[in-house]
């Protein structure tokens, strides 16, 4: 495989194979296949270029990678000469901060001459208009002239996200993850050959990636999204919320699909007992059925009546029912520490052991 450098590159050429470092990301254009396609200023020992590569592969580069692309294609967008990755093509990172690159020579600036001077170099239907060259900013890198044109060394604290400048050069990168040492002025600045950084490909950068995502999802709001698309043992896994298990009895789905679903944003608070120290009206309200007003103006065995499941006949033939008044009356705290809670067990239609 044949790798050119970045000044040879010219409108119209095809089977690009090129290594170099990503200097800057450009924000994302999505276009009407909702697909994502970002543009890149990166460099190698001989110039730089204005990069757009498409969808998961340009989420997950950053400034200081260092990236071999091939198969790839060069042409004119807006003036401006563009690399673009083929359909068949590869982009794959080798390493990071272990190059010498030149960003003097900056072969995307505007030419209108490259235009004229383009017959037979159209891209081909990879090409989406509106998402090259400028990428909702302009065109990257038009501010970035360094007027000294000698060598710089870079101290690694440079060496991030929009400090990347100059010609810079790391070397005597320890395996797998060591120190960093800087070349000095004195060094010999000879390029550094990619197959010497640590190989870490696209597919580990995803992996962490996806962590960092997962991570954001953690928020009150996505955690009750899980109870409403089926995913209900996600509320369980706390310790306190496996007291409601046998309030539900398989009615979840619908408890939330009434209007006073909001009202359950509790669960995720990881106090349960802060929905006990509302009024009865509140703490009953969501498990009602839509006759809250009918429950609230009978008597409290006539409010009991509809949490029983049709078993009131037998709650009331015993003696023990005078002692389910205070379920309405109090907190629910005391169902746990009282010891007639044991006689509850018709209000779990089975299940009120695993409670217990």
């Amino acid at each position: 495989m044949e790798f050119i450098q970045i000044k040879d590159i010219r409108p119209g050429l095809k089977n690009i194979n090129v290594t170099f470092i990503v200097l800057e990301v450009g924000h994302p254009t999505v276009t009407k296949e909702n697909r994502e396609v970002r543009t890149f200023k990166v460099a190698d020992p001989t110039a730089c270029i204005n990069v757009s590569i498409w969808d998961e592969p340009g989420q997950l580069l950053v400034p200081g990678d260092i990236v071999r692309l091939t198969k790839g294609y060069a042409s004119v967008w807006r003036s401006c000469l563009t690399l673009y990755s083929g359909k068949t093509g590869d982009i794959q990172k080798i390493g990071e901060f272990c190059m010498v690159f030149n960003e003097t020579v900056n072969i995307s600036e505007p030419n209108p001459n490259l235009v004229n001077n383009t017959t037979s170099g159209a891209p081909n239907n990879n090409i989406i208009t509106g998402n090259n060259g400028n990428s909702n900013g302009g065109i990257i890198g038009r501010h970035s002239v360094v007027s000294n044109q000698q060598p710089i060394t870079v101290s690694q604290q440079n060496s991030g996200p929009g400090k990347v400048g100059g010609v810079a050069r790391f070397t005597d990168r320890d395996q797998p993850g060591g120190k960093i040492t800087l070349g000095t002025p004195d060094q010999d600045r000879t390029p550094i050959s990619p197959s010497s950084a640590v190989s870490d490909t696209l597919d580990h950068a995803a992996t962490k990636s996806q962590g960092h995502r997962q991570g954001l999802l953690q928020t009150t709001a996505s955690r009750l999204k899980g109870l409403c698309s089926g995913t209900i043992d996600k509320v369980y896994t706390r310790l306190t919320a496996s007291r409601l298990i046998w309030l539900c009895s398989g009615t979840i789905d619908k408890v939330y699909s009434r209007p006073t679903a909001s009202r359950l944003k509790w669960l995720c608070s990881g106090t349960i007992d802060k929905v006990y120290s509302r009024p009865t009206a509140s703490r009953l309200k969501w498990l009602c059925s839509g006759t809250i007003d009918k429950v609230y103006s009978r008597p409290t065995a006539s409010r009991l009546k509809w949490l029983c499941s049709g078993t009131i006949d037998k709650v009331y033939s015993r003696p023990t029912a005078s002692r389910l008044k205070w379920l309405c009356s109090g907190t629910i705290d005391k169902v746990y520490t009282r010891p007639t809670a044991s006689r509850l067990k018709w209000l779990c239609s089975g299940t009120i052991e695993k409670v217990y």
